[in-house]
């Protein structure tokens, strides 16, 4: 998968709610814009989760747990940004994203590629 430099995509962030004296719960989504990259890393780390909800294995379980805990706190992290009404394009080096990103380069034609 390739991007350019500043591209910007938009991703849904789901949040459960419940009204007061129900038992329901119903999700509620907001758009939110990240960097082309973290969508990536961001998809990958859904799909982990997916993968253990059908493998019960230790291995599965382990991913899963990190995906899941990973995800929580990007998306604090984005509700905290639109909070501050921050610029998509200036957003760097998420906490919980930033160790896989380290593994980025940019060669000289613009598109950022793995290692």
């Amino acid at each position: 998968m390739y991007w350019r430099r500043g591209e910007i995509r938009t991703i849904q962030l789901g949040q459960y709610r419940r009204r007061r004296g129900s038992k329901s719960q119903t999700i509620t989504y907001s758009k939110y814009e990240i960097p082309a990259p973290y969508d990536r890393i961001v998809s990958q780390l859904i799909a982990e989760d997916m993968h253990a909800m059908g493998h019960d294995t230790h291995e599965s379980r382990r991913r899963q747990t990190y995906a899941v805990k990973t995800l929580d706190t990007f998306g604090d992290e984005l509700k905290e940004l639109k909070r501050s009404s921050f610029i998509p394009a200036n957003f760097r080096l998420s906490g919980p994203l930033h160790p896989t990103l380290s593994n980025l380069s940019a060669p000289s034609n613009g598109l950022l590629v793995p290692n």
